[in-house]
């Protein structure tokens, strides 16, 4: 026998339904280390530096050029020469040091051990005038002279010096403050004393001025009294010479 099979025609057949599949949740991504953001090296990853760190690093690029502009060489010292007397030597011919550094060792031995240091002027003009030093005697034995590749990196002894200096230089300002303020006061002494003394001598010339016033109105009173009595004495002399001779007149007449 054989058998039928009956399939449904294709329009009754149930459409084919696809499924998604469900969404999965977003998760933003790790945050990234504030080094790598700016790139200054302590992320990961590094990115642009920022515009202020840039100018930093010109800032303290342009610095430590100029100060090695400032900064010489000064070979072939005597170990005895010690840094203020460098300083000192370099500053009479040359202008004002701002920092000495020596080395820590010396070369060589015995007498012709030799000590080399770098120095540090305040302005480049004076770095440029110890460079014709070359050859100068300093305790007895020639220095030479070059430029500095470095700058002199500041440690403890040389800040306290300065400091030290400073603080002279300070005392010496407050001591010549003092002295100034002093005289100032003296001078307002001075001026008031003078001004007392003018007022003094103003007083003392009203009075002499107020008695030869007085004085002269005496004088001219006691002349106008005597003219008064002069006038007086020649109206009475007159009188009687008018009298005396009317007197002769009537004795003649009666004569």
């Amino acid at each position: 026998c054989s058998l039928k099979v009956s399939t449904p025609p294709p329009e009754s057949q149930p459409a084919a339904v696809m499924t998604l599949p469900a969404p999965t949740e977003l998760k933003a991504p790790p945050a990234m280390p504030f080094g790598a953001q700016v790139g200054l090296g302590f992320g990961v990853g590094g990115g642009l530096k920022s515009t202020a760190t840039q100018e930093a690093l010109m800032e303290a690029q342009l610095k430590r050029e100029e100060e090695i502009s400032r900064t010489i060489y000064v070979g072939n010292l005597r170990p005895e020469v010690t840094e203020d007397q460098l300083a000192d030597f370099l500053a009479k011919s040359c202008g004002e040091v701002v920092c000495v550094k020596h080395s820590s060792n010396t070369v060589g031995e015995g007498d012709a051990r030799v000590r080399y240091s770098f120095v540090e002027f305040k302005t480049q003009i004076a770095a440029a005038t110890a460079m014709g030093l070359g050859g100068a005697l300093l305790a007895g034995r020639p220095i030479k002279v070059g430029k500095a590749l470095n700058p002199i990196i500041k440690n403890a002894k040389t800040m306290a010096r300065k400091s030290t200096e400073a603080k002279k230089l300070s005392q010496e300002s407050d001591i010549m403050k003092r002295v100034l303020m002093h005289a100032a006061r003296i001078g307002k002494k001075v001026d008031k004393s003078e001004k007392k003394d003018d007022r003094d001598d103003d007083r003392r010339r009203d009075r002499s001025g107020s008695r030869s016033r007085r004085r002269r109105r005496r004088r001219d009173d006691s002349e106008e009294r005597d003219r008064d009595r002069r006038d007086r004495d020649r109206d009475r002399d007159r009188e009687r010479r008018r009298r005396r001779s009317r007197s002769r007149e009537r004795r003649r007449r009666r004569s």
